[in-house]
């Protein structure tokens, strides 16, 4: 006798999960003002990053690539719009925010938050950043200069992710999801891997980049795609709600974007 382990674990999924979808109504469905407002902070976001970004570096870019970077800001700004929906609807008491797609779309708060308070503690603070950073001000003021970006992108989002491992994830393939995107996105593993194809192997600087980020790609966008097969699969045995369907979509879309742009960029585009 066999046992299936995912129907296992959809039998077994997490007690306190099951308990606060019952006792909370789903999401307000997917309306038209959504898309409105989705429509407007992507507008807005896209305008601050033709603010933000200065010309002459967008100029360098090949037209794909620029084509490529503002569709995934759009992808960006969409997913934070939904992200803080989900967590005002938790707040009014709706259910959802236990489910794994829509961690997905927490986890881009995980990557703007931080963002904007980097650059305006550097913009605002009196300390000089880039200085501590060379080196010329000793150990102490280089350990101050690093330390705020250590935590902001690397210890919350580790922590982000192993808590979604752990509590969040419902099967086996989500598990995976949140564990290969926190040691590849969390981790510098494309610059090391970068390093040493540029360094041991003497590969061209644009292969030595487009390689590790084509295989961590392709490795994310496997886990990704392995989880949306799980859930149709069991979407008798486990309701999602469409936030969650939506999260998981946007990370797909982001993945099948990043995996095309390293293919392209491999061969020489």
């Amino acid at each position: 006798m066999s046992f299936d382990f995912e129907t296992v674990e959809a039998l077994t999924a997490n007690t306190d999960t099951l308990d606060s979808q019952l006792s909370r109504p789903a999401p307000p469905p997917l309306r038209i003002h959504h898309f409105f407002l989705c429509g407007i902070v992507t507008a807005i976001y896209l305008s601050w990053w033709r603010q933000v970004v200065p010309p002459s570096a967008v100029e360098q870019l090949p037209v794909w690539a620029i084509g490529f970077t503002a569709i995934l800001n759009a992808l960006q700004a969409i997913a934070f719009t939904l992200a803080a929906l989900s967590l005002y609807w938790r707040f009014k008491g709706y259910a959802g925010l236990e489910q794994p797609g829509v961690w997905l779309l927490l986890s881009w708060l995980v990557v703007i938050i931080p963002t904007v308070i980097n650059m305006l503690v550097m913009r605002f603070s009196w300390f000089d950043w880039w200085g501590g950073r060379s080196g010329i001000y000793g150990r102490v003021y280089w350990v101050l200069a690093y330390a705020p970006s250590l935590v902001l992108f690397t210890f919350i989002p580790l922590a982000f992710y192993a808590y979604s491992a752990w509590a969040i994830a419902d099967t086996r393939a989500w598990r995976w999801v949140f564990v290969v995107i926190a040691i590849i996105s969390v981790l510098p593993i494309v610059a090391w891997g970068s390093q040493i194809l540029y360094s041991n192997f003497n590969v061209p600087t644009q292969t030595a980049v487009a390689v590790p980020s084509f295989v961590s790609a392709v490795a994310i966008l496997a886990t990704e795609i392995w989880a949306l097969v799980t859930d149709i699969k069991q979407q008798r045995k486990r309701q999602r709600y469409w936030p969650h369907w939506v999260g998981l979509g946007l990370v797909i879309t982001q993945q099948s974007l990043l995996t095309f742009g390293a293919l392209i960029a491999l061969l020489g585009g």
